[in-house]
């Protein structure tokens, strides 16, 4: 069957996301990463993890628009700051 449909698809979607990933849209409890040996205080991987959810975030303001621009922005300006 053919169709003109638009489908959106998340090319990103996996099952093994590292625990700096997992705190995009909510916060994760500090026993959560402590488990995975992480220590979510550290400045390296708070570096990281919002390195991480940049990607994320920018897909999201592409596909989805300007209600991502603040939190695009703050990311870009705390990764400019490190």
């Amino acid at each position: 069957m053919i169709t003109t449909e638009r489908i959106q698809t998340a090319p990103a979607a996996r099952h093994d996301l590292p625990p700096s990933q997992l705190s995009l849209f909510a916060p994760v409890p500090d026993a959560f990463y402590q488990a995975y040996g992480k220590n979510p205080e550290d400045a390296d991987f708070q570096h990281r993890a919002r390195l991480y959810n940049l990607y994320h975030l920018l897909n999201h303001f592409n596909l989805f628009g300007g209600g991502y621009l603040g939190a695009v922005s703050d990311s870009t300006n705390a990764l400019l700051r490190y």
